[in-house]
């Protein structure tokens, strides 16, 4: 059985990232093939890229409302609602 360790202090990988019911990771793909993610990939810890902080949440945060708002236009009847974890960056404003 394969047991995930508490994280430690030190450096490692972090991802944030937002699901798509319908579709699986919000993704947005335009005419040209570009493919737009809201997907966050860091190496955390003081000799690295730092920490996940509210800034980097509200920065990321605006990317997937763009991408969410182009994808599900309320023109055509879509509704969205976004859902978060427990992280205390969501605290951080209100």
């Amino acid at each position: 059985m394969l047991m995930i360790k508490p994280k430690g202090k030190g450096s490692g990988i972090m991802v944030s990232d937002f699901v798509d019911e319908h579709n699986g990771y919000l993704c947005l793909v335009d005419g040209d093939g570009t493919k737009h993610e809201a997907r966050v990939l860091m190496e955390y810890g003081g000799n690295k890229e730092g920490y996940w902080t509210s800034d980097k949440f509200l920065q990321q945060m605006e990317k997937a409302v763009k991408i969410a708002d182009l994808k599900y236009p309320k023109s055509e009847g879509y509704k969205i609602t976004w859902i978060f974890d427990n992280s205390s960056c969501h605290n951080a404003y209100s």
